[in-house]
């Protein structure tokens, strides 16, 4: 123990320091509704639980949380709005603008 914590916590908020000094990102996030929520869910995670790739994380899962059937995710306040917008295929957008006159 060091200073009444033991090693494995000051490892952890190294670690953690070293993301946010390494990743440029202010400490202050920390604090952030957002973050926050994210910490406990990995508390509560099954043990069998990984951290998703970056292929993932920014493919099928953006994709599923933004435009899934549960609504929208409103990053600033941290919660679900409900939609009932239609979503609109960029193939079909494309498509569209390759018939229109120049």
């Amino acid at each position: 123990m060091v200073r009444g914590k033991p090693a494995e916590v000051i490892e952890v908020n190294g670690s953690l320091s070293d993301m946010f000094d390494g990743l440029g990102v202010a400490h202050n996030k920390v604090d952030h509704p957002l973050f926050r929520r994210f910490v406990q869910k990995v508390r509560t995670a099954p043990p069998d639980w990984e951290l998703p790739c970056a292929v993932t994380l920014g493919g099928s899962m953006l994709d599923q949380q933004h435009h899934g059937s549960a609504g929208i995710l409103d990053a600033r306040r941290g919660m679900r709005l409900e939609t009932s917008t239609p979503r609109i295929s960029l193939s079909t957008r494309a498509e569209a603008r390759a018939s229109e006159p120049y």
